[in-house]
């Protein structure tokens, strides 16, 4: 199934759902916790592989406390483009994904 030119990637959508994971935490509590994030990936594994992935790219940095996390400006910045611009993300995610090749 190849989706619309105008729908984000998996991946963006999936990136997005942590980012609006850490948000929605800061707003209730003041920062998000690993078990927020642990919630969404259901494993340590890939709660480890979030975290860095988010951090790795400047998303997200520690919190005051320990296993605690904020968005920085550009985690804001990227979720609040997510929200009002999703068909624009969708264009140059999409592109970036491209197909999945086979090996032969």
């Amino acid at each position: 199934m190849h989706r619309s030119p105008s729908q984000p990637s998996k991946s963006a959508d999936r990136a997005m759902e942590y980012l609006e994971i850490v948000s929605s935490a800061e707003a209730k509590q003041g920062s998000a916790t690993r078990y927020d994030i642990y919630k969404k990936a259901l494993n340590e594994a890939y709660t480890d592989f979030v975290i860095g992935w988010l951090k790795d790219r400047r998303l997200i940095k520690e919190g005051e406390e320990v296993e605690h996390y904020r968005l920085t400006e550009n985690g804001k910045t990227s979720l609040n483009l997510y929200r009002e611009h999703r068909d624009l993300v969708g264009l140059f995610t999409t592109d970036l994904s491209g197909p999945r090749l086979r090996r032969s």
